[in-house]
């Protein structure tokens, strides 16, 4: 491993040594690593592995010497641009991109391996800067004032909630490398100290999940990505049923039943394709890896503890460990006990929930999302596996039978019927559980969250000081690159969230053609449209009855356009879809990932109040609500349009404002009349 000495300045930990020689990875320690990892999944595609590199490292200078901090990890982008875009080893088109998911894999393991190199050695970057602060004398505003950075964003850097980005996506050298080195100054110490030891830490933009580790301190290592909670591979049998289930919720024609009888499906329970992904059968498929993925962990906490430390390769201290172990504590199933089925025992369900639970520290809407797609399969009349008893099979301990040969039919109709019964006895005890959960206070209910916002006399100006601070943020690249398009991407999608402030879906299923068939259009005049029809619309019973026309703000129409023209073909690449708002494969965004790419706007430049940093797409049509109600106490008429919603539906979920807002208005009109 290459070794990094950090000056004369002592880190966290290191008070009374003059240096501190951090052993950093280098490309030979990787080489080892993922060599482990993929040859005990699959040992054939090894060899195409060491060619991804070899040719990577060959087009971008690097050797096994290198420490992988930045090559492989910060400056992995701008090298992958070198390699796929300029292309100076002159490679096939199909060699590139069969190159590049291989390369990403290497991209991880080493930002995975870095990270821990750093966290295990001395804590992190914010404990390193409150000893250099400590040792000077000085308080952390006086630091921030001298080195000229805003105190909201040292405040971020030394609390831990952000950390400076000098490369790639998350920062500009232009203004953080300033940055740094006049902390430099601050702190006496040679030029790029502060910046050698930020490496250590800082070595890859990592996208918000909801699906949080327990323990932060983990957590910020990051070094637990590769343990997987998820079953990474379901069973073949299990697979197939999936398969199965997934053309009955998607085709038009949901089937026939096994002994040949068309299949029942409610209008509601289709789930809707955008080109040739299904957001939907995403989310069910984590429900279903997730859940037997835990009936596979562990089923003792010493097992846990050993198969936590054998998939991380890292040292774990005993406390993290210990406190990791109930998050990797399962059912200790092996592969060849699973089926289907098994997803819809009452017991293992209850089991499963109370293990989520423990999880992320309290109950939560996931919940009820995972009751909801469970009870669905064995619905009574329209459900899946209701119909389906060859899923069953396994599960019930019977011999397979054709229901469409006449010899065989008397026993699958036999079978269906028993089948049903066990699905109507599970789907009524699953819906009493449905209901406990449904009953359950929320750990990360949004307006508890967003409180410290909606509290602000101007709430509006909180999104507007993040569309500033990220519009300054401006990437440095050039026009038609990715990591312009995404800037503008974000851009644009911010401030179209906060001027029509439309849910989740409206936004990751707008489409834009060029014949202004699509929902984001162009007038005549030049001005630009959204519209909507009403079946696009979550309340399409209530609100919105009627179609959804409006003019978009002219402020955005020249964004709009440069958008359309110039940064959407470039995230686009070789795709056609016709969503206007894409991710940087040229995919359609699914819920989660669009809610991902808000909530990390938010979290890296909301630094008004740093408490609430970070919120995902549906607090931003709670914000603009309460923000208007605010300015005009009591315009519900104007919010429930506004949100394309019902008036009922507004004035409920914001009755706290009416309650504040008409004794304002009491209070204003019986001021006088009182007296002194």
């Amino acid at each position: 491993m290459d070794t990094l000495t950090v000056g004369a300045v002592p880190a966290p930990g290191a008070a009374r040594k003059e240096s501190l020689a951090v052993a950093m990875p280098t490309i030979a320690d990787l080489k080892a690593e993922q060599e482990r990892r993929v040859k005990a999944t699959s040992a054939s595609s090894w060899p195409n592995y060491k060619t991804a590199l070899a040719k990577f490292m060959q087009a971008t200078g690097l050797s096994d010497s290198s420490p992988l901090v930045p090559g492989m990890t910060l400056a992995f982008k701008d090298n992958l641009r070198v390699l796929i875009e300029e292309n100076p080893l002159n490679l096939a088109s199909a060699t590139l991109l069969g190159m590049k998911s291989r390369l990403v894999d290497w991209h991880q393991t080493a930002v995975q391996m870095a990270a821990v190199a750093a966290a295990t050695e001395s804590g992190s970057f914010s404990a390193y800067l409150k000893a250099l602060i400590a040792k000077t004398g000085k308080s952390q505003n006086e630091v921030a004032r001298q080195a000229n950075i805003p105190l909201g964003t040292f405040g971020r850097w030394c609390t831990g909630w952000a950390v400076p980005s000098p490369y790639g996506l998350k920062g500009q050298a232009h203004k953080t490398m300033p940055q740094l080195k006049r902390l430099d100054a601050v702190f006496g110490l040679p030029e790029g100290t502060v910046l050698s030891q930020l490496h250590r830490w800082e070595v890859v933009e990592v996208a918000s999940s909801r699906r949080a580790m327990p323990t932060a301190a983990v957590a910020d290592a990051r070094n637990l990505t590769a343990v997987p909670l998820r079953l990474q591979e379901l069973p073949p049998g299990i697979e197939d049923v999936m398969e199965r289930h997934l053309r009955f919720k998607t085709e038009r024609f949901p089937g026939y039943t096994g002994d040949g009888k068309p299949m029942r499906r409610s209008k509601k329970a289709k789930w809707r394709m955008i080109g040739d992904e299904c957001a939907t059968a995403d989310l069910f498929r984590d429900v279903v890896t997730t859940f037997f993925g835990w009936l596979t962990l562990p089923s003792s906490k010493a097992a846990a503890a050993d198969y936590i430390r054998r998939h991380t390769r890292y040292p774990l201290t005993p406390e993290e460990v210990a406190e990791l172990v109930p998050s990797y504590t399962g059912k200790g199933y092996a592969p060849d006990q699973l089926d289907f089925c098994q997803i819809t025992e009452p017991p293992l369900v209850s089991e499963f929930l109370e293990w989520r639970t423990k999880r992320t520290g309290g109950e939560s809407g996931q919940s009820a999302l995972v009751m909801g797609h469970i009870r669905a399969l064995i619905r009574p009349d329209y459900g899946f596996l209701w119909q389906y008893p060859e899923a069953a099979w396994k599960h019930m301990g019977w011999e397979p039978v054709d229901g469409r040969q006449p010899s065989q039919s008397a026993i699958y109709q036999e079978r269906m019927k028993e089948w049903q019964a066990v699905c109507a006895e599970r789907h009524t005890v699953l819906g009493d559980m449905a209901a406990e959960v449904g009953n359950s206070r929320k750990s990360r209910d949004p307006k508890v969250l967003l409180r410290p916002i909606v509290d602000h006399p101007d709430p509006l100006s909180i999104l507007s000081s993040i569309i500033r601070r990220h519009e300054l943020d401006r990437p440095i690249a050039n026009e038609g690159t990715k990591m312009k398009a995404m800037w503008f991407r974000d851009q644009l999608l911010l401030r179209m969230m906060v001027s029509n402030p439309l849910r989740n879906r409206n936004y990751r299923e707008m489409t834009w053609r060029p014949d202004n068939t699509g929902n984001l259009y162009k007038r005549s005049g030049g001005s630009w449209r959204l519209r909507f029809a009403p079946e696009n619309f979550k309340n399409e019973r209530g609100a919105a009855k009627s179609a959804y026309d409006v003019e978009i703000l002219p402020e955005l129409w020249a964004r709009i356009e440069e958008y359309v023209e110039v940064h959407r073909p470039a995230l686009l690449g070789d795709r056609r879809i016709d969503n206007v708002f894409v991710t940087i494969k040229g995919t359609a965004f699914t819920e989660w990932t669009l809610s991902d790419a808000i909530y990390r706007a938010t979290h890296r430049y909301q630094t008004v109040i740093p408490e609430a940093a970070g919120f995902r797409s549906h607090a931003i049509r709670h914000i603009a609500a309460t923000a208007w109600l605010k300015a005009n106490p009591g315009d519900y008429l104007t919010v429930a349009l506004i949100l394309h919603d019902k008036l009922e539906t507004v004035m409920e979920n914001y009755a706290h404002l009416k309650a504040g807002d008409g004794l304002a208005r009491y209070g204003s009109w019986i001021g006088g009349k009182l007296g002194g």
